[in-house]
């Protein structure tokens, strides 16, 4: 997750990829950092509205020379117009709520229904033997709904020299958490103007 200072993921709502390039969010060595993420990952999920931020998903290599799986989680319909459902070259799923319109049979469709989303997720990626290694991608709405139920294992952070200062800017975790995570650190580096923090997340002490 790239944040700001202040605790947020972006500027506004929705703000693309391009945009926060130019407010300072994020640059090339955080682009670098985070295709090293997928790189190494069998699976990446994230919103709905991250991944109109993003432009559809990041279509590179993952873990042992392989696409990683892509699971959207969306409470609404998604736009048939968008990149994502042209992207053929990754596995993809969309999680919603109840059965979702789909444009294209290759995307996979998944209904959580009264389950907890997150834990849905969870429990049908652990049905793929090759799934060793999941990256969270946010954004705020979908880290919530993770680390409220303690599925996150680590945080790698990049902190950027940017301050928002505003309330309607969408934050790293959405609130409420029923309680406080605390995390230990690891390790940490500067490069450009750029701070990375690495963290596991210490599950027998939540605040």
């Amino acid at each position: 997750m790239a944040v700001s200072l202040d605790g947020k993921i972006a500027s506004h709502p929705d703000e693309s990829d391009a945009a926060r390039h130019q407010s300072g969010f994020v640059n090339a060595d955080d682009r670098e950092f985070v295709q090293q993420q997928i790189n190494e990952s069998d699976a990446v999920i994230l919103g709905a509205n991250t991944m109109r931020a993003s432009g559809g998903i990041w279509e590179q290599l993952g873990r042992n020379g392989k696409m990683p799986v892509w699971v959207v989680i969306a409470r609404h319909e998604l736009d048939g117009k968008m990149k994502f459902w042209q992207q053929n070259s990754a596995p993809r799923w969309v999680v919603s709520p109840q059965a979702a319109i789909m444009h294209n049979p290759q995307v996979q469709n998944f209904a959580y229904g009264a389950d907890h989303p997150a834990e849905f997720v969870v429990r049908k990626l652990k049905e793929l033997p090759d799934i060793k290694r999941v990256l969270l991608f946010g954004g705020g709405q979908i880290n919530q709904l993770f680390y409220e139920r303690h599925l996150v294992n680590e945080l790698k952070m990049t902190l950027c020299p940017v301050i928002v200062g505003s309330s309607a800017a969408p934050m790293f975790v959405n609130p409420p958490l029923s309680g406080g995570v605390r995390l230990l650190p690891i390790s940490s580096h500067v490069k450009s103007s750029h701070v990375f923090l690495h963290y596991t997340v210490n599950s027998s002490s939540h605040a």
